[in-house]
């Protein structure tokens, strides 16, 4: 939670002063806080069960949305290139929600050490109730499919890397900065020319300040530029590699990361 006013009309301007916040809900907020640190303070073995178990309840409705959405847009489908392409799609995004449950669920060792019990079977839990709607999907898809005629699905071509992807899996970008690099700041170090040359490539691009923001986070130091890519896709739903290798190596030009 965050110790905050709504609306905030008067946010980040030198009106904001302590004579506009609100006593009744400055305290309903300090309140709220205060519970919500104490949980975690004083959490162990049972308040970490009974967290696994709301995350998990979460998860599956999550998955089921995500993944009726999938089998939705399949039964608009006219051929089967189509249908096979969302098969392909699914495994890819169903491999990410799986390693970010997973790894969601880790982070509850935090508050019980001895986890490894429970967490595994809450895990397992997770894993078999996405394999279910996956199937369910699938089940779905391939009836579509009977619908149309066809006895089985197309195999989905391997599409070549174009050169940007072969570009991004040459890059394994290192930060310098935990946290988010506020470019705008470091660009009078450029010259003039350079500047009008990236105004003109944000132009270009438009993706917003989200996708270069998520592509810095999943920036460890091991995965590549193009590995990086995927996973933001899978986040975000958008792909701009060229954004990418472009964005990265203005860090690198301004210093603020290393390749």
């Amino acid at each position: 939670p965050m110790l905050i006013q709504w609306p905030d009309r008067f946010y980040h301007t030198s009106e904001d002063t302590l004579d506009k916040v609100s006593p009744a809900m400055l305290a309903k907020v300090g309140i709220g806080t205060s519970a919500y640190a104490y949980f975690l303070a004083h959490a162990g073995a049972p308040q970490a069960q009974w967290l696994a178990q709301e995350m998990l309840t979460r998860y599956q409705g999550v998955i089921a949305r995500r993944v009726q959405d999938v089998i939705t847009a399949a039964m608009s489908a006219a051929q089967g290139e189509e249908l096979a392409q969302s098969v392909a799609e699914l495994a890819k995004k169903a491999a990410y929600w799986a390693d970010r449950e997973r790894e969601a669920l880790s982070t509850l060792r935090r508050l019980d050490p001895a986890a490894d019990g429970w967490l595994g079977k809450a895990q397992t839990v997770a894993a078999q109730a996405l394999q279910a709607e996956v199937t369910r999907a699938e089940d779905a898809i391939a009836e579509r499919a009977r619908a149309l005629g066809l006895d089985k699905l197309p195999a989905v071509p391997a599409s070549p890397p174009d050169a940007w992807e072969e570009q991004a899996a040459r890059i394994v970008p290192t930060r310098k900065f935990p946290g988010p690099i506020p470019v705008a700041e470091y660009l009078h170090r450029l010259p003039f020319e350079r500047r009008e040359e990236i105004r003109a490539w944000q132009e270009r691009h438009k993706v917003g300040r989200e996708m270069s923001l998520l592509a810095l986070y999943w920036a460890d130091g091991k995965r590549n530029l193009l590995e990086i890519a995927h996973l933001v896709a899978m986040e975000s739903g958008r792909r701009d590699t060229e954004f990418l290798v472009g964005y990265f190596r203005l860090l690198r030009e301004l210093d603020l990361l290393s390749f």
